[in-house]
């Protein structure tokens, strides 16, 4: 007997539907696409409130010339737009010195900022310089001459210092630095770009306060409250943060990457408490 085979005959895709399903997979590609490009910048931006508490952020200010100005008979600040970043920084030439009310600090602290340091470095200067209601060092950051940084915290404080610093941590390049301080564990650190260069233990000595904070040099003044001039730092900086907490490591490493000078929305509720300390109201003029 003869055998029939029956075959099946399949239409074939015409145009139309051929054109519809790649337009279909093109405008998937688009959605995957802007879903990972938010899921990339969410990541770059952690510095959101779900990782560090508004709460925690006790001063800042993006340093350019909106929230804060230099303080009367001591400098004027000085605003110019970085090629680089395209925005808005302060430089430090050593004519002026910068002042910053600041609440207390006890225990904790984490203090993070960008810098760019002058191509004059390195030579003896203090970056920053906090003192309490008794006039006695809280916090300070020597870079020195011999290259490396000395970060103090503590009152009568207590000390750690990096090794001898390459030229692209002190000059040239922007550099994201971040010191912390917990004296209930007594641990001090200090980092670069995310990465730890120094640390020590048995630091146990409290802020125990902290009414003012000095940038760009260190804070001896004249007859005539007028800046000295003494250990002047020189370059450029922007967003300049402080907390009254710790910071882990994980953490720090991802701030590296984030776009930390743009996070003005998320420190609107503290921009109040960054003000120029007036030279009239300041009790040690």
């Amino acid at each position: 007997m003869a055998r029939h085979v029956h075959r099946t005959h399949r239409r074939a895709f015409s145009l139309i539907e051929i054109l519809i399903t790649m337009a279909i997979i093109v405008a998937l590609a688009g959605v995957l696409l802007a879903a990972l490009s938010k899921a990339k910048q969410t990541a770059k931006n952690l510095v959101g409130d779900v990782h560090v508490p508004t709460e925690h952020l006790v001063l800042f200010t993006a340093m350019q010339g909106e929230e804060i100005q230099a303080n009367r008979g001591w400098g004027t600040a000085r605003y110019v737009n970085d090629e680089e970043l395209d925005r808005p920084v302060m430089e430090f030439d050593g004519s002026f010195i910068l002042g910053l009310t600041m609440p207390e600090l006890q225990d904790r602290v984490t203090i993070m900022f960008w810098a760019k340091g002058d191509a004059i470095l390195p030579q003896a200067t203090s970056l920053f310089y906090a003192y309490n209601s008794g006039g006695g060092r809280v916090l300070n950051l020597h870079f020195w001459s011999d290259r490396r940084a000395y970060f103090d915290a503590g009152a009568n404080y207590d000390r750690v210092n990096t090794s001898p610093l390459a030229d692209d941590l002190l000059k040239g390049k922007w550099v994201l630095w971040t010191l912390t301080k917990d004296a209930v564990k007594g641990e001090m650190k200090v980092y670069a770009n995310g990465e730890l260069l120094a640390s020590a233990t048995g630091k146990v000595k409290p802020m125990g306060g902290g009414t003012c904070l000095w940038v760009g040099g260190y804070p001896t003044f004249d007859a005539d409250g007028r800046w000295t001039g003494q250990w002047p730092w020189r370059g450029r900086l922007h967003s300049f943060a402080v907390y009254d907490t710790v910071l882990d490591d994980e953490l720090i490493a991802q701030f590296k990457d984030a776009n930390f000078g743009k996070v003005q929305t998320y420190t609107n509720s503290v921009v109040d408490r960054v003000n120029a300390v007036d030279r009239d109201t300041d009790p040690f003029r």
